[in-house]
């Protein structure tokens, strides 16, 4: 087998590096075509494994050369545009072309076009190994270098760059396109290898995304040749794809079929690629193309595959209607919004009226092979068609939606027209009766019966998977109810209101716990009116505040689930009631029955064992004392939080300190003494955690600096910071620096400091000095005065650092050292910062010594730079650099002087 060397590039001299819309028309020759098609073609299909140099890959690039230098400038020169896949090595895998640079997108496009992350790593190193080969870059790749593919197999990898190179070839390649995509059908065929399939379906997901390079050709290959045109070939390579057995292409290619029935896919690179904000001619363009290539290609794609009574086609098309159902719609929503505009207009447009009616028909047609696959009509295989179809519950609701809407919109549009001509027909006499009034009147109750028809199908459909006997059936159930409340509760509530209470009732315990996980959505069917700035909401999924006020409907089945008789159902009610709180920012409906049930979960669970139920409880707990309006209310919640820190569990005492910010903000009497209780049960326990004495520690200078902070708390506040500071664990320790520096960072003057501060001031009267000058001094005097204030309090605290037994503390004092330098004054430094560093510098072990040259040595560096802070005097440094150079320990000494 030959190695990669095969892959050769085209000369320099016309070499598409970087492939952009401004260099497609001179890189697409015929020539090229062929050349680069040969190449791939040869790398996807290089199976045999080899033994490769480990320069094969950059052996197959271009030779260095003048010539090559200057393509290299090019490439990277800043205003040529670059394609995505050749952005920095951590971007998207993705390729091809600007375009994918959208400015918004469809909320449904968001939802249902867009790929699932990457299966492995390796997807991701594919695309920069293609990334670096298709930019002709000289450097060695460092994912070989770092063994990140140690023991791979080397064709494979080979496959993987050239599958990841397919964005870039499809982009630049001209006539010779569709030949390639033919190819990678029956490469597509051949291959077993799960992970080059994934990189092959993203890269086709990307290139239909950002739009197909030129796009009227396509149309027009479509319209004259529809069954051998380039896009029947995309439409059976990513059927292809469907049809294999990993989830990840599956997911991939359907969502690269939603972008294929887009219409967006024929939108020119230079106009932006959102279709609600586009001119109204463009739309319409657009959404004829659509309408065409959908009776040309598309649509007897699908009819082949309905027809089929292979289950592998049924399974294909239960899979691929929905998103058909959805453009469709879309087209036909621009093409009847043109009609209402235009008003009688329209019907003398006989070809466009045929066109709209067209994709109607087609549509109801759809319509009734979909909900055909819901029902599990078919054969003897109705189960797995149901489960497939049942997976796209939420697109076909998105669809569902769309068709009221429009129907709501032609309803209003007629009615407003009807208005407009009222006042006209009566001073005019009468018209002629019948005629085109009433063949309209017709068109449009035929519509309402259509609309009412697919609610009526929907509803059905929805039911019989509820009431299944199969969990999964259900799971997809409560998926579609849920879409629904997410996207229209208004047209949808019919169906909610009569399908929740059976699910609120269910048997299972995780038909249960799947409903009361979607109460953020399913809850919008139970509130009773949407606020006045629904639109606003409904894009966010947001619920009104009001809905968890008391005695709403919304809140008596929060309850009901939290009472429930399962363990299961209970923590999904908890986690329920932290996203329902946190949403609308209100508990006072839920709060009682919340602490009613946590004390009885507490009472049962007890305090010597593990229990996640309680964590969660905690967890609910500190959203609910953030959401409360009420004093009292977060006070109930503090004492119940008190209760909870018995535990013998670190997940609830770590929930508990991650919040501790929400409860000292506005703490009920004794808070603080009740506290250090529980601070101290937590560090001194036998069973105690250093990640629990971890975050103590970093959250005492936040009670440190408590207002009205008396004496006696404070001094036992210290008193643990201290003995947390000399732990025997290394990652407590480690956060004394931080915490330290925090604390002196956030000191606030007191109302001593800025009397002093206002004194001082007042002393410079006689000096000349401009008003905001002297405020800001004032100022800066003040916080410098605040902080000198806890010199006494901190400095005790370093002095025992220092006096420790243990070596390594002893040597941690230089962390502090370094931390505080910045913030205090040469004074303060040379009276109580540099004799602690001198003392340690001077320490019987050697390893503390080491520490203190550390110290130095990055105040040295500090200096090279002509960054030393004002504080440390360059005399004092220049002798303790002479003093560290010449200690006895040779590694002490090496510190200072490896550096010379």
């Amino acid at each position: 087998m030959a190695s990669a060397t095969r892959l050769s590039l085209p000369p320099p001299s016309s070499c598409p590096a970087a492939p952009s819309a401004s260099l497609l028309p001179a890189v697409s020759t015929r020539d090229l075509d062929e050349q680069w098609h040969g190449s791939c073609s040869f790398l996807l299909f290089s199976r045999a494994p080899y033994n490769p140099t480990p320069t094969a890959e950059r052996l197959a690039l271009p030779s260095r050369s003048s010539s090559l230098a200057s393509v290299s400038s090019a490439v990277h020169d800043p205003q040529t545009p670059l394609p995505d896949n050749a952005a920095a090595p951590d971007s998207s895998p993705s390729s091809v072309s600007s375009v994918s640079s959208r400015a918004s997108v469809l909320k449904e496009e968001r939802a249902f076009g867009s790929a699932p992350p990457p299966s492995s790593g390796r997807v991701i190193l594919a695309a920069r190994k293609a990334a670096i080969l298709w930019k002709a870059r000289e450097e060695e790749l460092k994912e070989a270098q770092d063994g990140t593919n140690a023991g791979a197999d080397s064709a494979k990898e080979e496959r993987l760059v050239a599958a990841a190179s397919i964005g870039t070839l499809c982009a630049a390649l001209g006539e010779g396109r569709k030949d390639f995509v033919a190819f990678l059908l029956s490469f597509v065929e051949t291959e077993n290898d799960s992970l080059v399939l994934e990189v092959l379906a993203r890269e086709v997901h990307s290139l239909l995304s950002q739009g197909l390079p030129r796009a009227s050709e396509v149309v027009l290959a479509a319209r004259v040749d529809p069954s051998h045109c380039e896009l029947s070939s995309l439409f059976s390579l990513l059927q292809a794809l469907l049809c294999t057995a990993d989830e990840v292409v599956r997911d991939t290619a359907l969502a690269a079929f939603f972008r294929l029935f887009s219409a967006e896919l024929f939108a020119a690179p230079e106009t932006p690629a959102v279709l609600h904000a586009r001119p109204h001619q463009d739309r319409e363009r657009l959404a004829e193309t659509s309408a065409a290539v959908f009776h040309a290609v598309f649509l007897p794609r699908l009819w082949q595959l309905i027809a089929d009574d292979s289950t592998r086609a049924q399974k294909v098309a239960a899979l691929l209607l929905p998103a058909a159902l959805f453009h469709l719609q879309v087209a036909v929503d621009v093409l009847s919004s043109r009609e209402a505009a235009e008003g009688k207009a329209a019907q003398k447009n006989g070809a466009a009226d045929e066109a709209r009616e067209g994709l109607e028909r087609s549509r109801e047609k759809l319509v009734k092979a979909f909900t055909r696959f819901l029902s599990g009509e078919t054969d003897q295989t109705s189960l797995a068609l149901q489960l497939e179809a049942s997976k796209q519950l939420p697109l076909f609701v998105a669809f569902c939606a769309r068709r009221v809407h429009a129907r709501k919109n032609q309803r209003q549009g007629r009615d407003a027209q009807s208005a407009a001509r009222g006042g006209a027909t009566e001073s005019g006499g009468a018209r002629e009766e019948g005629g085109p009034a009433e063949e309209t009147s017709g068109r449009e109750n035929s519509r309402t019966d259509e609309v009412t028809n697919l609610l009526r199908n929907l509803c059905e459909a929805v039911h019989v998977f509820l009431r299944a006997s199969s969990e999964v059936l259900k799971m997809q159930g409560v998926k579609a109810l849920a879409a629904m409340a997410e996207t229209d509760p208004a047209a949808f509530r019919t169906i909610g209101d009569n399908l929740l209470p059976m699910l609120f009732a269910d048997p299972s315990w995780r038909i249960r716990a799947a409903v009361c996980e979607s109460l953020d959505r399913l809850g919008r069917f139970l509130v009773a009116s949407l606020p006045a700035d629904a639109a606003e909401d409904e894009s966010d999924g947001r619920l009104p505040v009001a809905a968890l006020g008391p005695g709403t409907c919304l809140v008596s089945v929060l309850i009901q689930f939290l009472k429930d008789r399962d363990l299961n159902v209970k923590a999904a009610a908890l986690r329920t009631t932290r996203k329902l709180v946190s949403m609308t920012r209100n508990s006072s409906g839920v709060l009682q029955a919340f602490l009613e049930e946590g004390e009885s979960l507490f009472n049962a669970a007890g305090i010597a064992q593990n229990s996640p139920i309680l964590v969660e409880c905690m967890a609910t707990l500190c959203a609910m004392a953030d959401a409360a309006r009420i004093d009292e209310d977060k006070w109930q919640l503090t004492v119940f939080a008190f209760s909870l820190l018995r535990v013998d569990d670190w997940h609830v005492a770590m929930c508990f300190l991650e919040h501790l910010h929400v409860f000292v903000a506005s703490p009920p009497p004794s808070f603080l003494s009740v506290l250090l209780t529980r601070l101290d049960m937590l560090v001194n326990l036998p069973s105690s955690r250093w990640r629990v004495r971890a975050c103590i520690l970093q959250k005492l200078p936040l009670l440190l600096l408590l207002p009205d902070l008396d004496e006696e708390t404070a001094t036992q506040l210290w008193l643990l910071l201290l003995q947390l500071m000399q732990d025997d664990v290394w990652a407590v320790r480690q956060e004394g620096p931080a915490a330290i520096e925090q604390l002196v960072m956030s000191a606030r003057p007191a109302q001593e400091h800025l009397q002093k501060a206002a004194r001082h001031a007042r002393g410079r009267d006689g000096e000349s000095v401009d008003r905001e000058d002297a405020s800001g001094e004032e100022a800066r005097h003040a916080e410098r005065l605040a902080r000198e204030g806890l010199l006494d309090r901190i400095l005790p605290v370093l002095e025992q650092l220092r006096d420790d037994k243990r070596y390594f503390v002893r040597g941690e004092v230089c962390r502090y050292v370094l931390g505080l330098q910045h913030l205090y004054s040469r004074e303060t430094w040379l009276l109580h910062f540099a004799p602690l560093l001198e003392r340690i510098a001077g320490d019987r072990v050697p390893q503390t010594r080491y520490a203190a040259a550390q110290a130095i040595q990055i105040l040295l560096a500090y200096e090279a730079a002509g960054q030393l802070p004002s504080a440390v005097p360059s005399e004092w440094l220049q002798k303790m650099k002479t003093k560290m150079s010449n200690d006895p320990d040779p590694d002490v000494a090496e510190v200072i002087l490896g550096e010379e």
